[in-house]
């Protein structure tokens, strides 16, 4: 089974999730896990790896590359092959791996998902 988990700033990743209800009905297989100045990071990866399984296919999708909740998820999925980092998270990214089922190939899955959503990053000038 495929399960998803936003690890964000703050409230960001309920943000997310509750803008994808517009989307999708059924967002029971997805996690919210806010990051704030106040949380130690290795409560933050307790609370990460209290999601994960065995049997299941984990994608942590987290907002910036550089950020402290990455850092953390990229250190949780050590040794854990079916937990995937993932990130640049935005609406059309989440939306994507929400429903797209998951693919044998899971480098070309995430590949793919990951070009979709910055092939809409765009620039307007009038």
């Amino acid at each position: 089974m495929k399960r998803l988990i936003l690890i964000t700033h703050d409230t960001l990743a309920d943000a997310y999730l509750e803008t994808l209800h517009n989307f999708l009905a059924d967002t029971s297989f997805i996690r919210c896990i806010g990051v704030d100045a106040r949380a130690s990071l290795e409560a933050v990866q307790k609370k990460l790896l209290e999601e994960w399984n065995e049997n299941d296919t984990f994608l942590v999708l987290s907002e910036l590359s550089i950020a402290s909740s990455t850092k953390v998820a990229v250190n949780a999925a050590k040794g854990r092959p079916n937990m995937y980092v993932i990130s640049g998270l935005n609406m059309l990214m989440l939306i994507q791996f929400a429903l797209q089922p998951l693919e044998a190939d899971m480098e070309a899955y995430i590949k793919r998902i990951t070009a979709d959503a910055q092939a809409d990053i765009r620039y307007w000038k009038q």
